[in-house]
């Protein structure tokens, strides 16, 4: 017998050796011994059986559950339009008012409603005179609820509102007034909760912030706020230190209000580049006794939970906008301003 294997023999071993035949069954029909067969296959790198694996293979493979290249290209490019157009929403949201004049907005500081140490009665009491009031509008800047989730569960063990009455009492505040906006901040976003009972209740949620413009029906001037449940930048010498970057870097709001420290301050300064006059105003929080403050020594640098902007588009710079911490003060200056923008109608609405 020859040492030498012919191009026949090869094939044979090729074809048989990859279907998994026995080796000595191959031996024997190319008049060779089993171990030449498989030291012929090792050198010819013939992996035994590799033939019925793939059809094996073939028959058993799963469907991927991942998308085809073209598909994920095409999907990720929608998504990233519909993520662009959300953004750039928030960056330009335009808000109607039905009457002309002046008019004021009661921006709330974070209610943390369910909290212990939350003033509910002064929650209470602001949410009336929005109501009360037909030229004063609310504007929520966040942390609806404390929201304890995940590693921060167990925080429910210190205050007797449960996680369900939170939600209750998130809905009653999302529903409370026929709000401007909300924003939905840090613990807003910890759960889909508040967004989705924005979305049920029809009311404007804002993730973080956005860049709003009030216009009333005359065309007088617009009002522009820049409103975020906090912006960058923080001083120990002003609490309003972030939303005052952000009048020096040349916003075109005239108000940029923050929240989330619960702590207050008020800056008015004027822009030497743009000219424009920009107050800016940290607002409180109604959570007033806070166990994390006390233990970590912060002092209570909180004037008031909330603050009222009282704007009147048809005065001067100096005069456009005021800042009130005293509510009630607030809106006897607006009182005066519509008694003098139209006394007559006021003077019914009076009566």
């Amino acid at each position: 017998m020859s040492m030498q294997w012919t191009p026949e023999e090869k094939a044979i071993l090729i074809e048989r050796y990859s279907r998994g035949d026995d080796p000595d069954e191959i031996a024997r029909d190319v008049g060779r011994t089993g171990a030449a067969v498989r030291l012929k296959a090792q050198t010819m790198g013939i992996r035994f059986g590799c033939n019925r694996l793939k059809e094996k293979a073939a028959v058993s493979q799963i469907p991927s559950r991942s998308r085809d290249l073209d598909t994920l290209l095409r999907d990720n490019a929608s998504a990233f339009q519909r993520k662009r157009a959300s953004a750039d929403g928030t960056r330009s949201v335009q808000i109607s008012l039905p009457h002309n004049g002046p008019y004021a907005i009661l921006f709330f500081g974070d209610p943390h409603a369910g909290d212990d140490g939350c003033d509910i009665e002064k929650l209470c009491y602001d949410l009336d005179l929005v109501r009360s009031e037909p030229h004063v509008y609310g504007a929520n800047m966040g942390d609806l609820t404390n929201n304890w989730v995940r590693a921060l569960g167990h925080l429910y063990g210190s205050q007797t509102t449960t996680q369900g009455d939170e939600e209750k009492l998130m809905e009653w505040l999302i529903k409370a007034l026929d709000w401007l906006f909300i924003i939905l901040g840090n613990h807003d976003k910890w759960s889909a909760v508040a967004e989705l009972l924005c979305r049920q209740h029809g009311v404007l949620g804002v993730s973080h912030g956005g860049m709003f413009t009030v216009n009333t029906p005359d065309g007088k001037r617009p009002f522009v706020v820049d409103a975020r449940h906090t912006h960058k930048g923080n001083s120990m010498y002003n609490a309003s230190h972030g939303q005052l970057k952000r009048v020096y870097r040349g916003s075109p709001a005239h108000l940029v209000i923050g929240a989330h420290i619960h702590t207050s301050a008020v800056t008015i300064t004027k822009n030497g580049v743009t000219g424009r006059i920009g107050h800016a105003v940290r607002v409180g929080s109604y959570k007033r006794v806070d166990d994390y403050a006390d233990a970590s020594g912060f002092d209570d640098e909180t004037i008031s939970p909330s603050v009222m902007a009282v704007v009147d588009p048809s005065a001067s710079d100096e005069g456009f906008v005021h800042v009130f911490h005293d509510v009630d003060q607030g809106v006897r200056f607006l009182r005066a301003l519509r008694n003098e923008f139209n006394p007559v109608s006021e003077s019914r609405v009076a009566a």
